[in-house]
């Protein structure tokens, strides 16, 4: 993690779930620190992730996504995320996610 950015808002901007000053905010922030993704702490629809990506120039990840690729990336070194069942669950979980 190279910077973390919050927002307190009464309602979500439905286009990029985010405030277009958050947005700009964010995107400056990432140039200067070079980052080249952006997490978002919550579900957001697949139309607010091509808006923040578009935006940004970052590749964007919610909350759901970031958990995904973690079981994902394989079992962790104390196995607990090894098993046909569990790799199983993970692969129908991303399938049906979007």
């Amino acid at each position: 993690m190279v910077g973390q950015a919050s927002q307190k808002a009464e309602n979500v901007v439905a286009s990029t779930y985010l405030g277009k000053g958050k947005v700009a905010e964010i995107r400056d922030l990432a140039q200067g620190l070079g980052a080249k993704v952006l997490i978002v702490n919550d579900e957001l629809t697949p139309v607010q992730i091509r808006n923040l990506e578009h935006i940004t120039k970052l590749r964007v990840i919610d909350r759901t996504e970031l958990i995904l690729e973690i079981f994902q990336a394989g079992p962790d070194p104390a196995g607990q995320a090894a098993g046909g069942a569990g790799a199983a669950r993970v692969r129908i979980a991303a399938a049906t996610s979007f």
